[in-house]
Order: C-alpha cells, then structure tokens, then sequence
C-alpha cells in the first residue's frame, strides 16, 4: 500500500539483518532517531484522532508521520513497506501502554482492596457495578444512593489527570510535550482511551479480586466509541458554558506542569475579542472612572488590615 520513493530519495540504510519483524535498531543511529520519532508521532495521532483506525488510514498516518519526522530532523529519506509496517505495528502497544499505567492507579483512585476477606471482596465487586453503572468512573464523587446523594464532578475525576500524567506527560522529552499541538487542549479521543482503559482494569476487579484480562480492540472498541459519543455529546449539549472545554485545557495546562514544561504561550483565541474590548472602552468613556470595580480609600485601607492580618497569622 506504500507508493515507490521519489527517485531523488534514498532509503534508510540497515547495519544489520532483520531477525523477524524489523525493528529500528536494525538501521543506523541517525535512522533509529528518525524511526522513533515517527512511531511516537503515530502514537499521538492514534491519542488524539482514533485510537483503532482503519488499514487505509493506519497507513495514511504513518506516511505522515514519516514526514513530520523528516521534517524535524531536516532530512530527505523515503520509506518503504518494511517502515511503514514498523510504524504501524505500533497501534496495540498504544493500548497496551495506557492499561498497564492505569492498572496501579486504579486501586489508590477508587479504593479497589486485594484480601482474602469476604466482606471486601464483596466491596470491591459493588464498587465494579457502580463504576461501571451509566458511565459512574467518568464523575469525582459517586455519590450515595441510601442518602439521595446524586453523583458530581462529572470527568473531573483524579484518574483523568493522574492518568495523562503517566501517559504522555512524564517529562518534557514526552510525547504530550514534544507534540503538544495533538494535546492542545486535551483531545476527547484519548479522554476517551483512558476511561476505556480504566474501565478494562475495573472489569478485571468483577469477581472480588484482581484477574488480568487483556485490553484488546475485539473486547473494548465498542466502549471506546461509546465513551467517545458520550463526551462529545456533554460537549454539544454543554457548548454556551464551555464546561468540556475548561477541563480539557485544565488537563493540558495541569500536564505540562507535571512535566515541569514551560507554559503554552496564550493565543489571541485565548484572550478577550476585539468587540468584548471596544465595549470596554466605550463603557469606560461613558462613565468615567468611577465603574463598578473601583476601589474607594476605605476600602483600600481594609484591604490592606486584612491583608496584614493574614500575614501575621500566618507566621
């Protein structure tokens, strides 16, 4: 499916035969940068797209990755099937990664208990159907059904934070760092990918105590879509208050602190409109300085007690 390299490329060059499936440590050293690049480029992309693509597109991505990664080292070498399988046959492990960093976190985020004990065995499969009851993992606080407590902090949960962390924010050489326009903001796919990850290691939880079950897109492809349909829907439906939007800049601003990054620069999207700042002015030429904001002198004195108060409580 790989179209034939420009007669003006060359291919990467190999210092050693392929045993099996090729790997990158096959070719030389500034091809094995160049192949690593391109496979976490594919990975942010399976992140921040679709995390079970389609062949076609598979390809189409990793084509474009391939280029990317040329791009950045400023090179000009063509691929080949054997390159573009290497790229690809990276899909799984996408998945398999966010399992295998989200198993730890399960037990500390939502209380999950190994013992021999019946009593907490029978705790841990109640708390299996109430986290997986009408998407109860996404929310912060499951609420209380004996007190009518209804449930809150909907995708506001630590996982979802905890979890980008481990993922694709552990330090600024990470994938949620070095490609940050994938993750600016936080895309709904890979919200989406951890919640369906995180529910993976719940189900393993199902009988009392812990049971690896394996993250496979034959088993949780449906709920991937399904948590897909379910964020985009709270998305449309709470678009007029910018509810989604706010927790997906919190998670990447909040990452890119983890990673001790530096902070994304603000775009003029970010700041007030044109229209919201000649309004202010016209409302500033109308009436003055004496708008609702202003601070009298008392109350600039106040201020400053309080202020003074709180420091010397404080010490």
């Amino acid at each position: 499916m790989c179209e034939d390299p420009p007669s003006d490329q060359c291919l990467p060059c190999k210092v050693r035969k392929s045993k099996g499936r090729a790997a990158a440590r096959d070719y030389e050293e500034s091809m094995q940068q160049l192949i690593k690049f391109a496979i976490a480029d594919f990975h942010s992309r399976l992140a921040s797209n679709y995390a079970y693509p389609d062949r076609v597109t598979q390809v189409s991505w990793a084509k474009e990755a391939w280029k990317e990664g040329c791009k950045h080292y400023d090179i000009d070498m063509a691929f080949n099937n054997e390159i573009i399988k290497m790229i690809t046959c990276c899909t799984s492990h996408l998945t398999g990664e966010v399992k295998a960093k989200l198993q730890p976190l399960i037990e500390s985020v939502y209380g999950f208990e190994c013992s021999t004990r019946e009593s907490l065995r029978s705790r841990n499969r109640h708390l299996v159907q109430k986290l997986k009851h009408k998407f109860g993992l996404c929310y912060c606080d499951l609420g209380d059904e004996k007190t009518n407590v209804p449930r809150s902090g909907i995708f506001q949960t630590k996982l979802t934070q905890k979890g980008a962390n481990a993922v694709w924010f552990r330090n600024r050489k990470d994938e949620g760092i070095v490609f940050a326009p994938y993750f600016t903001p936080f895309p709904i796919p890979a919200m989406a990918l951890l919640y369906t990850a995180a529910e993976c290691c719940i189900d393993e939880w199902a009988n009392g105590e812990r049971i690896d079950i394996v993250f496979s897109e034959d088993e949780y492809k449906e709920t991937y879509n399904k948590h897909i349909a379910n964020l985009k829907k709270f998305a449309t439906l709470t678009k007029e208050h910018g509810i989604l939007d706010n927790i997906q800049k919190d998670l990447t601003n909040n990452s890119r602190l983890h990673a001790k990054a530096e902070p994304l620069e603000v775009g003029d999207g970010e700041c007030l409109s044109d229209g919201e700042i000649r309004n202010a002015i016209r409302e500033f030429q109308e009436s003055g300085a004496t708008g609702c904001g202003n601070v009298t002198e008392d109350e600039y004195e106040s201020d400053i007690q309080d202020g003074e108060e709180l420091m010397h409580d404080s010490e």
